[in-house]
């Protein structure tokens, strides 16, 4: 049986699901990583010192994952 996302005008605003607007790590305007790879650094905020780590580093993140800090890159064209 195949489920089905339904957007209801009570569901839509600033909590509709991740499968509907599509936000993600790898698409984000704070992800910076190599184009081969599906892993990266969420460069969000300052980087923060964790674990047994003594300097500070960016968080790594997947392409996949999520935050809630999404921002969208808006390229601009018209280049000639």
């Amino acid at each position: 049986m195949r489920s089905e996302i339904r957007i209801t005008e009570a569901s839509k605003g600033p909590f509709l699901p991740r499968a509907v607007t599509g936000e993600r790590c790898g698409i984000c305007a704070y992800f910076h990583g190599d184009a081969e790879s599906v892993c990266g650094k969420c460069k969000r905020h300052a980087p923060v010192i964790s674990g047994n780590s003594t300097y500070p580093m960016w968080p790594n993140v997947y392409e996949c994952d999520w935050c809630g800090d999404f921002a969208r890159v808006i390229r601009k064209g018209g280049g000639k």
